[in-house]
C-alpha cells in the first residue's frame, strides 16, 4: 500500500477519525473532575487489639476486625465527623490488623490535621463500639509529609484525542483487512 491510498483512506475515514478523536479528548478532560486534587498524605497502620476482660472466651477474628476499621473510616458519618473543610480519607488493607490511610484536602495543614484526627476520632469511636477489646490504630512509621496532586485538563485531553486517533485508525486498519 502506498502514501497515496493511506491518504484516501484516511479521507474516506475523516468524520470517524474526528468523532473518535474529539471523544477520546472529551472523555480523558471529563475524567478530571472525578478524580480529587489537593495535598495527599499516606500512613501505615498498624490495628492494636487488647483483650480487656480475660474471662471472655469468645476470639476476635482479626481479618473481620480489620474490614470494620476500613468501613468506619470510609463511611459517610466517619467522614463528615472529621473536622476538616474539604478533607476526605481512604483506608486500604494490606494485610490483617494492617490497613493504609490516605487523606486528602486543598491546603497542606487541612491534610496534616484532617489525618491526625481521623485516627484520633478512630481510637475514640473503636473504644465506644466494642467493649471487650481495646482497639487502636498504631501509626508503624511517619506520616508522609503531604504531596500536591494535581491533573491537568489539557494535557490529559491531549493525550485522550492522541489515544482515540490511535483507535480509530486501528479500528479502520481492521476493518480494512477483514474488508468490512
Amino acid at each position: 500500500m502506498y502514501l497515496d491510498d493511506c491518504i484516501k483512506i484516511v479521507k474516506k475515514n475523516f468524520i470517524f477519525i474526528l468523532t473518535i478523536t474529539i471523544l477520546g479528548a472529551f472523555t480523558a478532560f471529563m475524567s478530571t473532575s472525578f478524580i480529587k486534587s489537593g495535598y495527599n498524605t499516606q500512613q501505615t497502620m498498624f490495628l492494636s487489639v487488647e483483650k480487656t476482660n480475660s474471662n471472655v472466651i469468645e476470639s476476635i477474628d482479626l481479618h473481620a476486625l480489620t474490614d470494620t476499621a476500613i468501613a468506619l473510616i470510609s463511611s459517610q458519618d466517619f467522614q463528615q465527623s472529621v473536622d476538616a473543610a474539604g478533607a476526605t480519607s481512604q483506608a486500604k488493607k494490606l494485610a490483617p490488623q494492617v490497613l493504609v490511610i490516605s487523606t486528602t484536602s486543598p491546603s497542606k495543614q487541612i491534610t496534616k490535621s484532617a489525618h491526625d484526627q481521623i485516627i484520633s476520632l478512630f481510637n475514640s469511636r473503636a473504644s465506644e463500639l466494642i467493649k471487650n477489646a481495646k482497639v487502636e490504630l498504631i501509626p508503624t512509621g511517619k506520616a508522609a509529609d503531604p504531596t500536591k496532586k494535581i491533573f491537568n485538563s489539557k494535557i490529559l485531553a491531549g493525550f485522550g484525542a492522541l489515544i482515540g486517533f490511535a483507535i480509530s485508525l486501528t479500528i479502520i486498519s481492521i476493518s480494512r483487512y477483514f474488508k468490512v
